[in-house]
């Protein structure tokens, strides 16, 4: 899809590119980004949010444990409040790619799925 891969290749180009600071105030801007279209009524807004996050799972891009933290709790989110079934498939593709990543901190967030 060429939406996500433009995504992902415009995060590597930040992470490689900005500072710090400057990449953590990116991700910041992108990750409240994600978390409005989670929170619209609008399932192509959710939709594209959950691609968003399968794309951020993907990359690697340094910040992990704050990562898995925002993702989970995101996944979480779309659980907790979505009914639509596309919606709910498209988060448990996520939470599996997220599960797919690894490590001890991933493993606890998808437990607690």
């Amino acid at each position: 899809d060429a939406a996500r891969a433009a995504l992902k290749k415009h995060a590597e180009e930040e992470y490689r590119d900005l500072s710090g600071e400057a990449f953590s105030r990116f991700m910041d801007q992108l990750y409240d980004r994600i978390s409005g279209l989670i929170d619209s009524n609008e399932v192509s807004d959710n939709l594209g949010a959950l691609h968003a996050i399968m794309v951020l799972i993907e990359v690697k891009l340094g910040e992990s444990a704050s990562k898995v933290s925002k993702i989970s709790a995101y996944i979480r989110n779309v659980f907790e409040s979505k009914r639509d079934p596309e919606i709910l498939m498209l988060a448990s593709r996520a939470l599996g790619c997220l599960a797919q990543t690894g490590g001890a901190m991933t493993a606890d967030e998808v437990e607690r799925q």
